[in-house]
């Protein structure tokens, strides 16, 4: 089994699989603006080069940190 990291595509409706919160600005000490659950809906629309992405959900639009929209899966080789 190998792992790989899968990150997303920017500008791509993306289905996000663990619970998240989108601040207002691109750092950690930014306020938190929303909450966002396994299964919504984000689009990603641009990787900032401090290791945040700015993000579109359906009430507007905000910042994660670029770690948190990557996922891991295990690849099985035959």
């Amino acid at each position: 089994m190998n792992t790989m990291y899968i990150c997303w595509d920017l500008h791509r409706d993306t289905h996000i699989w663990q619970d998240l919160m989108s601040r207002s600005d691109s750092r950690e000490d930014a306020d938190i603006i929303g909450n966002l659950n396994a299964g919504d809906t984000i689009t990603r629309l641009r990787q900032l080069e401090n290791g945040w992405s700015e993000v579109r959900m359906s009430d507007g639009s905000g910042y994660i940190r670029s770690d948190l929209l990557t996922e891991e899966v295990t690849a099985t080789t035959e």
